[in-house]
């Protein structure tokens, strides 16, 4: 059940009597800390809302719990908080659905009657992913996959509601995330890594992600559109990820694997995705998939 956390000193009196917070539902996941990290050094004021945060937890499975008149109009709210896992998605659909949509809406329609402006992180997969189609954030979103119907019924809900908007995202790369977060432990260990193929999406690396959730927080009733297609310019694989690993920090053994119908029961082996507005606008430059994923893994030290 969520709680206020308890702590001295009367903290949240404190924060209600200030302007320009951001506050990070989902705070302690893998983009939340660096979202939390990146605002608090470009001098925000950063509220961490998470089920076990250090500021205040939440949690989604009980969302009226929360007390959301310590929320002001000046806030910015950016929704990180999901079961993202697409198994998960799958295999437990009716918990999944219940946080990724009923707690979630609830949640959101309570922070924007406050007059908060919330981002919500969406992705790829509303897109109904077909091999050969390029989506942009015009194209008609009819998701396949579980996760992909929990990210499009939220969207869905909002509809037309200026001060929220969805961050569409493709796969985020940095030495943190799953796969390349493996494969840097298979080099460190000797181990073979073991490769899913086919696997393509136009990968974004975070220090991108970060830039974009800033720009919105900065250009916000300046920009129009209510998504906006987080996606890199190349269509990558996992084995091109591998690769740009043994080319940019070590060699790394590797075999491929074809992981069968089930693995493609939650997700599809190809989304291509762009943006008609990310690069068109100058949000973030344009680079090759090389480039910008060669300052992520910039400092390894194995």
């Amino acid at each position: 059940m969520l709680k206020q956390r308890k702590e001295p000193g009367c903290r949240l009196r404190e924060w209600v009597n200030r302007v320009s917070r951001v506050f990070i539902i989902g705070s302690n996941g893998y983009i939340g800390k660096s979202l939390t990290r990146s605002f608090a050094d470009a001098h925000y004021e950063v509220v961490g809302l998470d089920r076990c945060s250090s500021d205040l937890a939440i949690e989604l499975t009980s969302p009226e719990a929360f007390d959301y008149q310590l929320l002001d109009p000046s806030d910015y709210a950016i929704f990180t908080a999901a079961i993202s896992s697409p198994d998960a998605c799958l295999n437990d659909y009716n918990h999944a659905w219940a946080v990724n949509v009923t707690g979630t809406v609830y949640c959101i329609e309570r922070m924007l009657k406050q007059g908060v402006r919330v981002l919500f992180f969406s992705s790829d997969a509303v897109y109904s992913s077909q091999g050969a189609s390029v989506y942009n954030e015009n194209s008609p979103t009819d998701p396949q996959f579980a996760y992909g119907k929990m990210k499009a019924a939220v969207e869905n809900h909002f509809l037309g509601e200026k001060d929220f908007k969805a961050l569409r995202l493709s796969y985020v790369a940095s030495p943190q995330d799953k796969l390349t977060s493996y494969l840097l432990s298979c080099i460190q260990s000797g181990q073979e890594a073991r490769i899913y193929h086919p696997y393509y999406r136009n990968v974004v690396c975070l220090s991108d992600v970060i830039k974009i959730v800033i720009w919105l927080e900065k250009n916000w009733n300046s920009f129009d559109s209510q998504f906006l297609n987080c996606a890199g310019t190349e269509l990558v694989s996992k084995v091109r990820m591998a690769d740009e690993i043994s080319r940019w920090v070590s060699e790394i053994s590797y075999s491929i694997e074809f992981p069968g119908s089930v693995f493609y029961m939650g997700r599809p082996a190809i989304t291509q995705m762009e943006s008609i507005y990310l690069y068109n606008l100058g949000i973030i430059r344009t680079r090759s998939f090389s480039e910008a994923y060669r300052q992520e893994l910039e400092g390894i030290q194995l």
